[in-house]
């Protein structure tokens, strides 16, 4: 990748092959206003090309730098998730350091952001060392140097009333509960602590402050290109990830078992043993979960096996753990998802915390990155995701309404009864249902009676708009279910039949005499 200074000069391309110290000019450059910000903002990545063949100390000092520049340039929104990140479980007191001093390139202090802060004081706990971001190499001796600590509690004080929510942990801190701390700092964190009890600011009201645990749905992949990617379990036996990742929803999340930053794989590990006990709990249990490494030259199935089975997942046909057998199907893997990744030859020198949920065909829907995730949040997501289950009878039925409707079907009603009550109920629930060929047939079932109804009337009405519409969305319907379709398509398209029944009962109003609007209305919520 070659950058381009206000100059025109052509700066060395970005990768692994570059001198470090050549990396550290830019982002100087960057500092001084010779480049543009979005260069530092673009070393942020994990899988960034730059990190490659590096050492993880090389790769910690240029990420450690790049963060520090921030105060400086100031911190844009697109780069707070990775600062936070860094604060949430790193396990570096350089790029600790560099995190908290960033804070401070904010525009303005954020709510939410003294919670990051206090938990990299207990990250950091007896790990810190003297730091300089002065220059990218300091001479030593340092004279005039910082420490991780430091950084995080003047952040804090900066943050001031927007800090209130660590008040109570720095109580705690100071009195040495957390961690012993000398003399220095216990009064450092007392001169915090003043600071933001006094600091009587009223705090803006919003819904949106930041932070946001950063989980997004994703557009979907083609699955062909990993869809005969081999993965091999545990047991040691081979699966191809298009038979594995098939039929269910998946829950994905990546670990190896060299990972000496317990805030990361072990805890993703233990957290994804806790979320099978809660699916099984909820009556989730179709849901597969299943975790592949970053380090499969090294994870052995009978590493993976121990490793995960130590932090509480129960393998059976379910739940597996994988490594890929070939180096090209891990760097196709990494690809294909956009791992947070990258390696010094075959050895991890950084990653991210991932987790992604994945749909029956084995396309990612939705992704989890960067900081510790919250089970609560994925369960929800994942009922929210793949709202039918299977019933006794093999019925996929829905978690909302959806049962009722179709079972309505059968009941002796009125026919105008009928149309605005299963229209205005039924699809409302039918549009979260992810496709199921269980249920094919009861959906098949759902449009011919109502079309053959729809017909009718039409007939009588002569109108065919109502019939035009309900063709059209049932169309749609069937196939948005049968591609996957995310669920503003299927609501489009039941929107349409809604409409087109809507109409329909309208102009039977009018061929009724007897039989008016309101009354029609009437009737249908008397029913419900």
């Amino acid at each position: 990748m070659s950058l381009k200074n206000p100059k025109n000069k052509l700066s060395p391309s970005l990768d692994g092959a570059l001198h470090e110290q050549a990396i550290a000019a830019l982002i100087d450059d960057v500092k001084a206003g010779r480049q543009k910000r979005d260069l530092v903002v673009n070393l942020l990545s994990r899988n960034h090309e730059v990190y490659k063949g590096r050492g993880t100390n090389q790769v910690n000092r240029i990420r450690g730098y790049a963060l520090a520049a921030f105060e400086d340039v100031g911190l844009p929104e697109e780069a707070l998730v990775y600062v936070c990140e860094e604060l949430d479980n790193g396990h570096s007191p350089y790029v600790i350091a560099a995190s908290a001093k960033a804070i401070r390139g904010l525009a303005q202090p954020a709510s939410g952001v003294g919670l990051f802060l206090t938990k990299a004081l207990r990250n950091v706990g007896h790990k810190d060392e003297a730091l300089s971001f002065s220059s990218y190499y300091p001479e030593w001796p340092l004279k005039d140097f910082t420490t991780a600590t430091q950084e995080i509690l003047k952040s804090l004080a900066w943050l001031g009333a927007y800090a209130k929510e660590a008040i109570p942990f720095l109580q705690r801190y100071i009195k040495g509960e957390i961690i012993s701390i000398n003399f220095g700092i216990q009064k450092q964190a007392r001169e915090t602590l003043t600071t933001i009890e006094a600091d009587t600011k009223a705090l803006p009201k919003s819904c949106c402050d930041f932070p946001k645990r950063p989980s997004k749905h994703v557009d979907n992949k083609d699955l062909a290109c990993v869809k005969e990617l081999m993965l091999q379990d545990q047991d040691g036996n081979s699966i191809p990830f298009g038979d594995y990742f098939n039929g269910s929803f998946s829950v994905l999340a990546f670990f190896y078992t060299r990972c000496d930053n317990p805030n990361k794989c072990s805890m993703t590990v233990t957290r994804l043993g806790q979320l099978q006990r809660m699916l099984a709990d909820t009556g989730l249990s179709s849901i597969k979960i299943a975790a592949i490494t970053y380090d499969p030259v090294f994870d052995t199935p009978k590493r993976i096996k121990e490793y995960s089975a130590n932090r509480g997942l129960v393998h059976n046909a379910g739940c597996k753990v994988f490594r890929t057998l070939r180096e090209e199907d891990q760097e196709l893997l990494q690809r294909h998802l956009t791992l947070q990744v990258n390696y010094m030859g075959s050895i991890v020198n950084q990653h991210s915390i991932e987790l992604f949920i994945l749909n029956k065909k084995g396309i990612k829907i939705r992704e989890y990155s960067k900081m510790e995730f919250d089970n609560t949040v994925i369960l929800k997501d994942l009922k929210r995701k793949s709202r039918s289950l299977i019933g006794p009878t093999g019925l996929a039925i829905s978690g909302n309404n959806t049962l009722f409707p179709l079972l309505f079907l059968f009941f002796p009603k009125c026919p105008l009864c009928w149309a605005t009550y299963i229209s205005a109920l039924g699809l409302t629930g039918i549009s979260w249902l992810q496709y199921s060929p269980n249920m094919i047939w009861a959906l098949f079932l759902f449009a011919g009676i109502n079309l053959i109804f729809m017909y009718t009337h039409t007939r009588k009405s002569g109108s065919y708009v109502p019939l035009i519409l309900a063709c059209a969305g049932y169309v749609g319907l069937f196939l948005a279910f049968w591609l996957d379709t995310l669920p503003i398509f299927k609501f489009g398209f039941a929107g349409l039949v809604l409409l087109s029944s809507l109409l329909t009962v309208r102009a039977m109003g009018s061929s009724f005499p007897s039989l008016r609007w309101g009354q029609i209305i009437g009737t249908a919520e008397k029913y419900k």
